[in-house]
């Protein structure tokens, strides 16, 4: 069980040394994070299904939203969730606008420079999706000349970006996945370049709509992440990790969001 007092004296060490450069007036109007005792807020971007997303009665759920309560309770700690986009998620948790970051971060040496990841918690490529009868990509090589979408700062993107500059085509990128989705249906583009899992919660949400082609682009992990120099809580959320690995917890929450 994490020890939630060595959490908050952390907090508060780190809040002090925030503000010793700080006049007063600064300090009072710094939205830096404080840590309030048993709660850990948690920041996300529920624009990802079935990672996060908001449903129809406009409440937090997904892989991650579920995965994040078991660690709190794991962690005795109450699990606070702050919606951010995704494309400003990390700089928001540098300005401690929360403690860290659930929303299917793909570990990357880059970011790694930025923040603090936990032990992998998921496995994701990036693939194509397209519209089911549309037989012209086939393969990567295909999106030359096309546009693609993407969600905005996702390694989908980077990978586009990638992609665009030696294959020659234009990238659209979005804030939220569904409306790339929706302007493939409608023609303004012609893929999606986005994780597998994600792809896959769009082919069985709308049967018969898209479809997944060639190989997948990359192979990537998912991580947490906090402030570099956290390793305290890092180290508290691996350990949370393994619990519920080990006590069957993790596969009940994966059955649920993707064997169903």
């Amino acid at each position: 069980m994490f020890d939630v007092k060595k959490l908050i004296l952390l907090g508060l060490v780190v809040s002090l040394v925030a503000f010793s450069g700080c006049t007063e007036d600064q300090a009072s109007n710094e939205s830096s994070m404080t840590m309030t005792e048993g709660i850990l807020v948690v920041g996300t971007d529920p624009t990802f299904p079935p990672f996060e997303e908001k449903n129809t009665d406009g409440e937090l759920v997904g892989f991650d939203i579920d995965l994040m309560k078991a660690l709190g309770e794991k962690m005795g700690l109450e699990i606070q969730f702050v919606e951010q986009p995704f494309d400003g998620i990390i700089p928001a948790l540098k300005a401690e606008k929360f403690d860290c970051i659930v929303s299917a971060v793909t570990i990357t040496d880059d970011r790694a420079k930025e923040v603090a990841f936990t032990n992998s918690y998921f496995d994701a490529a990036q693939v194509i999706a397209v519209l089911v009868d549309d037989d012209s990509v086939q393969s990567v090589d295909d999106l030359a000349g096309k546009v693609v979408a993407a969600q905005l700062g996702t390694t989908g993107e980077y990978e586009a970006q990638h992609y665009a500059e030696e294959l020659g085509f234009e990238i659209k990128s979005y804030e939220v996945m569904a409306d790339a989705f929706i302007d493939m249906e409608n023609g303004r583009v012609n893929a999606v370049v986005t994780d597998d899992g994600v792809a896959q919660r769009f082919l069985d949400t709308k049967p018969g709509v898209y479809k997944v082609v060639g190989e997948p682009m990359t192979s990537e992990s998912y991580g947490l992440a906090a402030n570099l120099g956290n390793q305290e809580l890092i180290d508290a959320l691996n350990a949370a990790l393994a619990e519920v690995k080990e006590d069957g917890t993790y596969d009940e929450i994966y059955t649920k969001w993707f064997d169903n």
